[in-house]
């Protein structure tokens, strides 16, 4: 997330002063060996204190979890900096995200009850779903309930005009994404590529509230109940959400409250305290503090590595649960999410197989980096204190000589590649090497025996030039973990409608109180379409490619990658308007 009109539409629904211990448990021996992580809780003390002052964090609260035993929970910094309100283990911050596990619980919960089966399509639950096929791609199959809590079912990922509102809630928000989508298009056929969807995830909120006959909200209270989350709440209008909610920053300002209309993918409010409960839940095989929340089996199901396709690398999931991490696959078995709204940031993380749990909870925008850092380091130091498990040394790959490639072979691997996030490289040759400028860095890459490109002096960081499902791409490879960085794509040629249209575009429909017009810098977002290397780009950031005079999808893949761009006529003066993310755009 970044400030003002940039913002838009990306969001992660994928943290000064030190205060005494409050609300902390340290777990003591009582003769029965259990381990009181005097160590870790020292060294992490000092490391919070240092994170938060590198970033600019207001307030954050960190809770670490032993099996059924909380050995800390503790505040620090402020939850109101006017009012020098201090952050404690207690305080209440929006998890963002982490969310979405809670979706996951409750419909592993309604597939045990055989109200759901995972592989039906959605419009099973929702008859009046519907979505175009994507654009540039062959027709997929069907969206399902699986496909949509893994990211590979398609659905454009940050649909989020009205998803955060000042002021008030927008209750009719499931309504409008379900007309919306009606005029859009899949980003990807389903099951093609894991692309991380905000929207997919909103709309598990219709699916549950489908099968039970009650909405997300009442049975997200049932479950925090079943839990013993006394301060949980399933949204900003609930009455539980007042007494100890901390205030959120952005760029050092007080901004919000917000309320998150997209419930399922980041409305939850909760304490270090009461998420405590929810992962002492997960290690105590769904056995809840009042009571079972769902049998082993159905826990186990929900936190299986589900199927993915071999364009996916970083990324493996269960339900809306990531059950992967190359910081900590050496501690066996994990499960994690992390979460952020406009102004606050966490992290939660789950080592399974050695019934160790951390939460990190923050109140800064700027935080997001800090909490997961975190919660990291506090795993791998009480994981150590507990077992005496270090971590492994740096992963150092095995040495690969440089080899030679002929011109023609190295000619074939140049040209322009659109990145998975975002902007894109311009692969060229430099003698024996490979070039590209990626900002303000130039990264030369030789060729190597075992096939891969590197720097000269270091195989640290390796890029794999190949094909996959079709597509040429890079993959890069670094530590024991790899991501997909880029695909290759040759600019078409450009219609001259869409030439017509360079120049800049406002916004013309965002909602009044959408949290856009107010974040520092804020207002009525508008947006650049130009035209540089023979190639369509919004932002300087989308490469856009036009399929006929009024439509065109971003290339790339990845979160936000392959969406629509669709140009409609409106108005008494026929005017065009410009359909991107849930947004219409009109031309100065």
């Amino acid at each position: 997330m970044t400030d003002g009109k940039k913002i838009f539409p990306f969001i992660a629904l994928f943290m000064i002063a030190v205060l005494p211990l409050l609300g902390a448990c340290s777990g003591s021996n009582s003769g029965s060996g259990a381990p009181v992580y005097e160590k870790t809780i020292q060294q992490m003390t000092e490391y919070i204190e240092q994170q938060m002052a590198a970033s600019g964090v207001k307030g954050l609260s960190i809770v670490l979890v032993d099996n059924q035993r909380t050995v800390w929970a503790r505040g620090f910094g402020r939850a109101d900096v006017a009012k020098d309100v201090p952050a404690t283990a207690d305080t209440q911050f929006e998890i963002g995200s982490n969310s979405k596990t809670f979706a996951g619980v409750m419909i592993a919960q309604l597939v045990e009850r055989g109200l759901i089966r995972i592989d039906d399509p959605l419009t099973l639950y929702l008859t009046d779903f519907s979505v175009n096929q994507p654009l540039g791609f062959p027709a997929g199959g069907s969206v399902t309930i699986r496909n949509m809590m893994t990211h590979h079912s398609g659905i454009a990922g940050d649909v989020f005009n009205g998803a955060f509102t000042i002021g008030s809630p927008r209750p009719n928000m499931y309504r409008w994404l379900r007309d919306y989508l009606r005029t859009d298009y899949l980003d990807f056929p389903t099951d093609f590529v894991l692309s991380y969807s905000n929207t997919a995830a909103a709309l598990t909120a219709e699916v549950i509230a489908a099968a039970t006959g009650i909405d997300f909200a009442t049975n997200s209270e049932i479950l925090f109940d079943t839990l013993g989350m006394n301060q949980t709440a399933a949204s900003l209008d609930s009455p539980k959400a007042a007494a100890s909610m901390s205030k959120s920053y952005r760029s050092g300002q007080e901004v919000g409250p917000f309320y998150c209309n997209i419930g399922p993918a980041g409305s939850i409010i909760s304490t270090a305290n009461d998420m405590a409960r929810y992962v002492k839940m997960i290690m105590a095989g769904g056995m809840g503090e009042r009571g079972r929340v769902m049998a082993p089996a159905t826990l186990e199901m929900m936190l299986a590595t589900q199927p993915y396709p071999p364009l996916d690398h970083a990324m493996h999931t269960g339900f809306f649960w990531i059950v992967n991490d190359a910081d900590l696959d050496y501690a066996g078995r994990l499960c994690w999410h992390n979460g952020g709204t406009a102004a606050m940031m966490s992290h939660m993380e789950i080592l399974r197989d050695h019934k160790l749990a951390v939460v990190v909870l923050s109140n800064t925008a700027e935080a997001g980096g800090a909490v997961a850092n975190i919660a990291k380091h506090a795993l791998k130091l009480a994981l150590e204190e507990k077992t005496g498990i270090k971590p492994p040394p740096p992963f150092a790959p095995e040495y690969s000589p440089p080899v030679t490639w002929d011109q023609a072979k190295l000619d074939g691997l140049t040209g322009i590649y659109v990145r998975s996030n975002e902007g894109y490289m311009k692969v060229t040759r430099t003698g024996g090497a490979l070039q590209w400028t990626d900002g303000a860095v130039t990264t030369t890459v030789i060729p190597r025996a075992n096939g891969w490109f590197s720097a000269a002096d270091s195989q640290a960081l390796q890029y794999e030039f190949t094909a996959i499902s079709g597509r040429d791409v890079i993959v890069a490879h670094g530590g024991n973990s790899a991501a997909l960085l880029a695909e290759k794509y040759t600019p078409v040629a450009i219609p001259a409608e869409w030439h017509a249209r360079v120049g800049t575009w406002d916004a013309v429909n965002l909602d009044p109180d959408d949290f856009l017009r107010h974040l520092p810098g804020g207002g009525n977002p508008s947006y650049e379409l130009s035209v540089a290397d023979g190639m369509l780009l919004w932002e300087d950031t989308r490469v856009v490619q036009p399929v006929d005079a009024a439509r065109g999808y971003v290339r790339g893949l990845g979160r936000n990658m392959g969406t629509a761009f669709q140009v409609f006529i409106v108005g008494d003066d026929n005017h065009e308007e410009l359909q991107y993310l849930g947004v219409r755009f009109r031309k100065r």
